[in-house]
């Protein structure tokens, strides 16, 4: 009876030791995910600021274009 209870406790230790593995394993992709989330969201802020300096510089090339445009025509106009 004990040699069945030896060999239960072995497949238990074994058990344990496999889900442990799966643990670290789960653990370590938690980590790895977290870290890329941390990246992605980074880089979304870095894509906003981009392109709010970008409409910003649009925003002031059209007001420079217009004035341009109205300086010539009253250059034209002379």
């Amino acid at each position: 009876m004990s040699l069945v209870l030896n060999e239960e406790g072995s497949a238990s230790e074994c058990e344990i030791v496999k889900l442990r593995a799966r643990n670290n394993s789960l653990e370590t992709k938690i980590i790895k995910l977290e870290t890329d989330l941390q990246d992605r969201e980074e880089k979304a802020k870095i894509f906003a600021d981009t392109m709010a300096e970008l409409r910003a510089a649009q925003a002031s090339l059209a007001k420079l274009t217009e004035k341009k445009k109205s300086a010539d025509d009253r250059g034209a106009e002379l």
